[in-house]
């Protein structure tokens, strides 16, 4: 299925399959194909094959290829759909960096068995990813993994994504692993936004990084669970929670970074900062419990404590490192369950959690989840509580005094 230049068409609850080995762009828009809205669609694409002509979903500047700079499309909304095998996942591209493409949204979609990028964004401004579960779970002929690659973005959202299963048909591959991918600058108040991620179950035996960021600057990470604990591997390959090059400003605050990784690798860190001073950096959980050498921090040199960390780098005065006690990662279910970490953040102004749960606006919970080691009452259950609690008793004892009045007259 191809748009060119075809505007304001709704697609709905279709099928959309391409065979071809070499090339299949299944659904393909391009040419200011704008404002085209898809919901509840599945697109297929070859789940074997290995070249970039093949991609379930793609916009961009050819008719023939899916990350082609050029004139592509703006304001286009997949929901609820399903993007199955290919080299590219789902295909984002705009015109360039001076002319990026606006407005397009993936929400709420699966996006699988990819063979590199599962969601690939370049020169786009306001690109939304959000709420979609981005894996591979069976696929055995894999490279590297690129869970959300971001290039050339200003203002993009990236929130409520599980990206998790990196490499789960073929645990034995030593290919890359990123969580999410970030290169090239925004700008002050164009910043891109990380929010209420949660990557886990990144099983490999390759280098491994929660979030990347080469070079990129003016970017937030705010709320994320970096869970790295794939503890039957054997590598000795690197192990870095949340990784940046940046020069200029970006900012890590609430999230949740655990590491229990197996093998023998003599770099494993939380947090790895290749220039000191840079980043604002704090409010966090850093908890590194695994083989090999280990650390928390690196920001010109490697310090194995929070403590240390704190001491030498200025960073996360405010953070905690303590075990979150996931109430069931095998289920998927990251949710912490550890006094050590509840209410321990900033308010940040992020409304809701992963799960849409409301967030406390003065001390939230570190990572995607909010919790409560109580359950938390829903409005109409507090309403009903303070009915029996107050107004009840209130009614009861004025009936008592009625009736003591009229005893006495």
């Amino acid at each position: 299925m191809v748009l060119n230049g075809a505007d304001y068409i709704n697609v709905n609850n279709l099928i959309i399959t391409g065979t071809g080995a070499t090339y299949a762009l299944s659904c393909h828009l391009w040419n200011q194909a704008d404002n085209n809205t898809f919901t509840n669609c599945t697109f297929n694409a070859p789940a074997t094959g290995t070249v970039t002509t093949l991609s379930p979903f793609s916009i961009s500047g050819s008719a023939t290829t899916a990350t082609a700079a050029g004139i592509s499309g703006n304001n286009n909304i997949l929901n609820s759909c399903t993007a199955n095998g290919g080299y590219y996942g789902i295909a984002l591209t705009g015109q360039s960096v001076a002319i990026p493409a606006t407005g397009n949204q993936v929400l709420n979609c699966n996006i699988k068995e990819f063979y590199l990028y599962g969601m690939y964004n370049a020169t786009q401004n306001g690109a939304i990813n959000s709420g979609c579960v981005i894996e591979r779970p069976t696929r055995t002929d894999v490279s590297t993994f690129y869970g959300i690659y971001v290039s050339s973005c200003i203002n993009h959202m990236a929130d409520k994504n599980r990206i998790r299963k990196s490499f789960s048909g073929n645990t034995a591959s030593t290919s890359t692993n990123y969580g999410i991918y970030i290169t090239g600058d925004a700008s002050i108040g164009n910043e891109n936004k990380f929010i209420n991620n949660l990557i886990s179950e990144m099983n490999g035996n390759g280098t491994l990084y929660g979030i990347y960021s080469t070079g990129a600057d003016y970017w937030q990470a705010y709320h994320n669970t970096i869970s790295l604990d794939f503890a039957a591997a054997t590598t000795t390959s690197l192990t870095n929670g949340i990784y940046s090059s940046g020069t200029l400003a970006y900012d890590v605050r609430n999230n949740m970074i655990t590491i229990s990784r197996g093998g023998a690798a003599t770099n494993k860190h939380c947090l790895y900062f290749t220039t000191p001073g840079i980043a604002t950096c704090n409010y966090n959980n850093l908890f590194i419990n695994a083989p090999g050498t280990t650390n928390v921090g690196y920001n010109g040199a490697s310090y194995a404590s929070l403590a240390a960390w704190q001491g030498a780098s200025g960073y996360d005065a405010n953070s905690v490192s303590a075990n979150p006690s996931y109430i069931s990662p095998a289920t998927g279910n990251y949710r912490p369950s550890s006094s050590s970490v509840d209410n321990i953040c900033v308010g940040l102004g992020i409304l809701d959690d992963i799960t849409n749960i409301l967030r406390s606006a003065i001390d939230p919970d570190p990572g995607a989840y909010e919790f409560s080691l109580s359950p938390k009452m829903p409005e109409q259950q507090h309403c009903l509580h303070l009915v029996r609690q107050v107004v009840i008793p209130m009614l009861k004892l004025f009936q008592l005094k009625l009736e003591t009045m009229e005893q006495q007259y």
